[in-house]
């Protein structure tokens, strides 16, 4: 008969205990003290906590555009000085219009015109934010030409300039008003031309705070009117100060897309780390222009935002950022609109103990067992 005295079955009690709370760490996920996360409360500074249906860095970035096409990203400053309407800053005149002119072309713009190009860009009026187009140079070396751009996605605004729209004015001459405008819903086919000396092109008003718009260009013998022999020879888009703004070139053979919304995103997210208390991610960020931009990239859990850090990128660099924040029982992470499920790894009870653990209790017990049957032997 073996007999156990009172030391092995305590050695056995302690084991059998260390066996069940493991099993049960493991089968069981720690429940925290309260059901649902607190209500946000405000920093010591008295702010609440944002919180934002879209957290991508282009929404969360007000006040940041870019001409996307291809691979390549542009990121463009509106013109402007916020006060000036499309109308006015465009300033289009005609023989009916005052001032009056014969050239049919816009005199705002004159700055920002050259020969032989086709320009586009953003303007910050009173009227809000407006998209800009003018071709050709008033009295410049341009031999004129000839371009038509199909825009869809535009949001719901209105073309205020239509050079050249205007009313046929025979007895003065006026009666070769050629250029075609076709809208529907939210798309416009529009078909230039224009003569040497003169320009041509038109303003939409109401772009608004989130817009897509895809411009699809045909130039020169593409163009569905081909009324002088002028050829365009660069696209460029246009930004920055009015008194001295920046070009960059376009491919004249593809789409653009001109959105809100800068160059920079979060290109990978990764939860280096969660428990039933924090998480801890690893963030690359990513910027696919050709200009340094300087980003505030919002972290969230469960769509709230909880943190935020400003990142500078330079052109075409990648950034890479950790960051550790209470999870209140968030279930997902967010950092700039990619977002990853929180997945706590606390462990049980005998696995957090330095040696411990299911496999290391059972080796305990076998061990006690056979202990105690040599000794009573």
């Amino acid at each position: 008969m073996i007999r156990i005295n009172r030391t092995t079955l305590a050695v056995v009690g302690l084991a059998l205990v260390t066996i069940g709370l493991s099993v049960f760490a493991v089968g069981t996920p720690i429940a925290d003290a309260a059901t649902e996360p607190p209500a946000p409360t405000a920093d010591a500074a008295g702010v609440q906590p944002q919180v934002s249906d879209n957290l991508s860095l282009a929404a969360y970035n007000d006040g940041t555009y870019s001409v996307k096409q291809g691979d390549r990203c542009i990121p463009i400053t509106p013109l402007g000085d916020g006060y000036q309407t499309a109308e006015e800053y465009y300033d289009y005149r005609h023989p009916e219009t005052n001032p009056s002119s014969y050239m049919y072309s816009s005199h705002g713009t004159t700055n920002l015109q050259e020969g032989d190009t086709s320009r586009l860009f953003l303007h910050d009026g009173g009227d809000g934010l407006n998209l800009g187009i003018v071709h050709g140079e008033l009295e410049g070396t341009g031999d004129g030409g000839g371009v038509t751009f199909v825009f869809t996605g535009l949001p719901d605004g209105e073309w205020a300039v239509k050079d050249d729209q205007y009313d046929l004015d025979l007895v003065n001459g006026s009666g070769t008003n050629d250029d075609v405008w076709d809208s529907r819903n939210d798309a416009s086919r529009v078909s230039w031309t224009w003569a040497d000396g003169r320009t041509d092109g038109g303003m939409y008003t109401g772009l608004g705070d989130d817009f897509s718009i895809e411009i699809s260009p045909s130039f020169n013998d593409a163009a569905d009117l081909q009324l002088n022999d002028g050829e365009i020879t660069d696209w460029q888009v246009v930004s920055g100060d009015d008194r001295d703004p920046q070009t960059a070139s376009l491919d004249m053979t593809e789409s653009i897309e001109l959105r809100s919304g800068g160059c920079t995103a979060v290109t990978a997210l990764d939860v280096e780390d969660a428990t039933s208390d924090s998480v801890t991610i690893n963030a690359t960020v990513t910027n696919q222009g050709d200009a340094e931009e300087t980003v505030t990239v919002p972290l969230a859990l469960d769509g709230e935002v909880v943190d935020e850090h400003e990142l500078t990128v330079a052109p075409n660099g990648v950034v890479t950022f950790n960051a550790s924040v209470a999870t209140d029982g968030a279930e997902t992470v967010s950092v700039g609109g990619a977002s990853a499920s929180i997945e706590p790894d606390d462990g049980g009870f005998a696995s957090r103990l330095p040696g411990f653990g299911v496999p290391v209790a059972l080796t305990a017990l076998v061990f006690v067992l056979a202990l105690g049957a040599r000794r009573r032997r």
